[in-house]
């Protein structure tokens, strides 16, 4: 585990960064003003508008969003957000419920469901042939070739 601790404008920014191996070779891209910023976005009910966190952390506000395009930048933001916020989510899951037992909203039921993993597209192969071994095949091809020989 990672931790970062930035300082602009006598402010201090931490962050945990857990990090899978690749998210580590991602995270060695990452620079301090950008940990910095990952840390301020992740936050839940931020009231720190785009030009407040760039001043900040001592970047332009057009500087913020060049980062949010870059796959390793957005990656880490993302995997913060999640940890910062997956406390919350059994009131989350309860809430849709609420909302699911006053709308009787099927999509919101069906998105739930899906992710306790008890609802998965169902794939189902219908094989006609009986015999799977390969010699037994190659005579089934060889006889309705024959069969079509004979129809001619």
């Amino acid at each position: 585990m990672d931790r970062w601790l930035y300082r602009h404008n006598g402010a201090s920014f931490g962050a945990f960064l857990i990090l899978t191996k690749e998210e580590t070779e991602l995270s060695k891209r990452l620079n301090e003003k950008q940990v910095a910023a990952i840390a301020i976005l992740s936050q839940p009910k931020r009231t720190m508008t785009y030009e407040q966190i760039a001043e900040q952390v001592g970047v332009a506000k057009s500087t913020l969003f060049e980062w949010k395009k870059l796959d390793h930048f957005d990656k880490a933001l993302n995997k913060e957000i999640v940890r910062v916020t997956k406390d919350r989510l059994p009131d989350v899951f309860d809430s849709i419920i609420d909302n699911i037992k006053q709308t009787g909203n099927a999509a919101a039921f069906r998105t739930l469901i899906q992710a306790h993993g008890m609802l998965t597209d169902k794939i189902e192969i219908e094989s006609k042939s009986t015999s799977t071994n390969a010699d037994d095949i190659r005579a089934e091809i060889e006889r309705l070739r024959g069969n079509m020989n004979m129809e001619d």
